[in-house]
């Protein structure tokens, strides 16, 4: 999704392969070991970056989700 990197962000202005209109159309969060802005995006999508863990990301997915389900994937 914001890979292949390794290390810190090299292109703040980079946001994916998917162009201004990402697929997800919901929060996304993304587990990383490096910090970063939130990116909010066309058509719903605002991915947010996790430096805090798993269980971090997990938790701000599930209050994100309120009624709706929480799905998690990995690249």
């Amino acid at each position: 999704m914001f890979g292949p990197i390794r290390g810190s962000w090299p292109d703040m202005n980079w946001k994916g392969w998917w162009g201004n209109n990402p697929p997800y159309h919901v929060p996304t969060f993304i587990l990383t070991h490096h910090a970063r802005a939130p990116i909010q995006m066309e058509g719903g999508t605002t991915f947010y970056f996790v430096t805090g863990g798993i269980h971090e990301a997990l938790d701000r997915a599930r209050d994100a989700a309120t009624e709706w389900m929480c799905a998690l994937a990995a690249t």
